[in-house]
Parts: structure tokens; sequence; C-alpha cells
């Protein structure tokens, strides 16, 4: 099938770790897109390795600064759909999604920042007067596990404990905006989880999760949407997110840090972040790049009867880094081919079923494993 070079999906923050596999992913589907950045070399890099992967598939590259000139390019190429792919988010505003809400674009962008995704509703009444849809937080988090939820929600009458979270392999492939994200909140006091009376800091609260084929890890606390967005879909008491690195000398580096923070010495840990980020590879030839994600699920099913359900996704040989450029790449084939009509501004909860999840990641090295245990009454 020969793509529509007229609609071409715009990508901002393309050269990005994830913004370069959703481009890629897109390609793969005969999705027409501009890939866009400040660097016109990562560009052209980008646009050769692009033109490899689908010969017949359209691909622009505009050089720019998206903060600055996002609506006079807007207006010139009236591209149906904006991928902002650019984060970290925790310190972003609505600026980009309103400039194309206001222009009648339809808006998709992977945040995974907590007060970002959970005030993204304010766009709602524009998005819906100017009849197009705005997505946030199309990546793993909080997608994923929404659709795990999805998945096993007739299970459950309540959801007693729902304990969640992912491990990152010390080989993985990482950028700076994914490790200033994380460093926005170490040490920091967290929002409220929901049904956990107890105060919680950014990567405190150390514990081991044990993983088929990974073994143990080490976890801490962090912020991520699901945290508010699952307990209104779903019958959930009580939620907590945790996430982990591999190497335990990084991993426990950083929760050295989250005190020092914690007791406000003065230091901004995003500031450090590229430092931080040369400073871990110098870990890796003690890790592997295996990643994980968990979710564990507690509660009493329709029956009466308590009832545990353990799911665990297990990515090797780096490929979990794909796992989070899943939902903007499905979101975009339905919205190009008109599958999605409603409008509003929405998180990305109970779009995308597990199925089609999985689906898209079978060509990868990626294992799922679940467990249902349950007593009787």
């Amino acid at each position: 099938m020969k793509p529509n070079e007229d609609n071409k999906v715009l990508i901002l923050g393309a050269t990005g770790n994830y913004g370069r596999r959703i481009a890629k992913g897109l390609v793969e589907k005969n999705v027409a897109i501009i890939i866009s950045g400040r660097r016109e070399d990562a560009l052209l890099a980008l646009k050769k390795q692009l033109s490899k992967v689908a010969v017949d598939t359209c691909i622009d590259i505009l050089c720019f600064d998206f903060k600055k000139r996002l609506s006079h390019e807007l207006l010139r190429l009236k591209p149906p759909l904006v991928i902002n792919a650019s984060g970290p988010f925790q310190t972003a505003d609505f600026t980009t999604a309103i400039n194309c809400i206001l222009l009648g674009v339809n808006y998709i962008d992977i945040s995974d920042a907590r007060e970002y995704v959970k005030d993204f509703s304010i766009l709602e009444e524009e998005a819906i007067k100017k009849n197009c849809i705005a997505i946030t937080g199309a990546s793993t988090l909080p997608c994923l596990p929404s659709a795990v939820l999805d998945y096993y929600k007739d299970e459950f009458k309540i959801i007693d404990s729902l304990k969640y979270g992912v491990t990152l392999g010390q080989k993985n492939e990482r950028g700076l905006a994914q490790l200033k994200s994380v460093l926005s909140y170490v040490g920091c006091r967290l929002q409220d989880f929901h049904g956990i009376p107890k105060k919680m800091y950014g990567w405190q609260d150390l514990h081991r999760q044990k993983y088929p084929i990974l073994g143990k890890r080490w976890m801490a606390n962090c912020d991520v949407p699901g945290l508010d967005l699952f307990p209104a879909y779903f019958p959930i008491k009580s939620i907590r997110f945790s996430a982990g690195i591999e190497n335990s000398v990084f991993h426990l580096g950083l929760w050295f840090l989250s005190w020092l923070i914690r007791f406000r010495f003065p230091i901004k840990l995003e500031k450090h972040a590229e430092s931080l980020l040369k400073l871990s590879h110098y870990f890796d030839f003690l890790g592997s790049d295996a990643s994980g994600m968990h979710m564990l699920m507690s509660g009493t099913d329709f029956k009466g009867n308590p009832k545990t359900i353990k799911w665990f996704m297990i990515a090797k040989n780096g490929d979990g880094t794909y796992i989070p450029t899943i939902p903007a790449i499905l979101l975009a084939k339905r919205i190009l081919e008109e599958e999605i009509y409603e409008t509003g501004a929405v998180p990305c909860t109970q779009l995308i079923t597990l199925e089609s999840y999985l689906r898209e990641l079978k060509k990868l090295d990626i294992h799922i494993f679940s467990e249902v245990s349950k007593k009787f009454s």
C-alpha cells in the first residue's frame, strides 16, 4: 500500500531515543512522516537510516525549534497529526498541545509526568470545539498497565492492592530526557499514593522485586500518571509504583542522593543529569540489556474469594526500549485511518487493548509470564 504523502505526521523530537523508534515504526507501516529537530546533521542521518527501512515511504526533514515556531509551521504544513516525543515533560507546560489544538491538529505525546497527564483534561473543551483529539501519556506508562488492568478487570470485584513497576537493564539505551524526568523528583515528597497513608519520597522505600528470568532487582518509589488515573477507572483500594536500575551501584547511588535532597542539601540533580548519564555507562559491563515490568494484583473475585494475579513482561536483547513507542504508533495509525472518532483531551488509558499491544511486540525478544492464584472460602 502506497502511503498518502499529503498526510504527513509531524514528529517533534524525532532524533531522541523514543522519537527515532516512533519514526521507524510509522514508516514500517507506510505512514509518511516529517522528522523534526534542531540539528540538521542528526535529521539527515536519521532520514538515511529510515530510508533503508521503508524505501517507498515519504520522509521529510524539518530543522526548527518547535518551541518558537510551531504554530507557523503547522499553518504551512497542515499535518493531520503531531507526535510530541520531546521530553522531559515534568518541566513542560501545555503550549505545544495548545498550539496544535487551536489549529485543529490532532496531537499525541509520550509524557509519563504525573502532574502533566493529570491536568491535561483542562484542554478538553477547546479540543472538542476544534474537532480534534489530543492524547497524552502514549507510552508504556500509563498505557501498558492500563491495558493489563483492562484485560483482567472481570477477574476482580475489588483490587485491594496493585503493586506495579519497571526495571531497566544496565545496558539498555537511555536518554538524557529520561534521566532528567527521574531526577526531577528524586528525594522529593511525592503526591499521595491512593490508599497508601504514609508519606512517599522519590527513589526511597527500597525493596527487592523478583522477576522471571531476571531474578531479584532493586526497586524504589517513582511518580507516574497511573497512580492517579487507575483508581478512577478500576476498583482499586491501594496502589503503588516503583522502578529500578539493574546495576546496584547506580541504583543505590541514586537512593543515597535522594536522602541529600530530602534533607534539603542545596543540589539540583537535573543540572547534573548529563554527567550522571555518562557516569552510568561506566558500569555497563556489570549489567545486561534485559528489562522487565511487573503487575501484582490482589483482591476479591465476584464470588467473594481472595485472588492474586501476577503478570510480568521481560524484554531481552535491549528490546525493552521499543515498548514505550508502541502506543504512539498504534494511535497514529488509527487516527489517520479515521478509526478514532472521539474528540477531546484524554490520557492514554483504555485506548489500546493488551492483545493489540502484544501483537506489535511479537517480532521482538519479549516474554510474558502470568500466574493466577485464589483461595476458596
